[in-house]
């Protein structure tokens, strides 16, 4: 893996990682028994601390990254064991996901489909067309 690549999936995992550490320690003055200051907000946070969240995100993000090169050198999980990311289960012709969602949500109009599969080249699944039919 080029080092870019690497850099530019750490930056990825890095604001995902943001996005689930901000809510987290954060209390409003209001729960932090605090009086608010002229002008603030109820919902803003009591005492905001960016570099924590900055530390807690990076050590978050280099776990992640860790397990995804980790797999990514090792082959623990290869795009050949994901079938089961289609159906839901390794045996061909179950349910795809696709149609367990349409099932569950149902459809906007009842004389479409309610998703669609399309293919990239000649490439199919082991399974062909019955990986994603109900």
């Amino acid at each position: 893996m080029n080092w870019t690549s690497a850099l530019a999936i750490f930056v990825l995992f890095w604001v995902m990682s943001a996005f689930l550490i901000m809510p987290f320690h954060v209390r409003t003055a209001e729960e932090a028994g605090e009086a608010l200051v002229p002008g603030q907000s109820e919902s803003a946070p009591a005492k905001f601390r960016p570099l924590r969240i900055l530390l807690h995100t990076t050590i978050l993000a280099v776990l992640i990254f860790s397990l995804f090169y980790a797999n990514y050198e090792m082959g623990w999980i290869t795009a050949d064991m994901l079938d089961i990311m289609n159906t839901g289960h390794q045996v061909v012709g179950r349910p795809s996901l696709g149609a367990w969602l349409s099932y569950g949500i149902g459809s906007e109009n009842k004389d479409l489909p309610g998703f669609v599969v399309l293919l990239s080249g000649q490439n199919a699944p082991d399974g062909g067309k019955s990986c994603w039919g109900s």
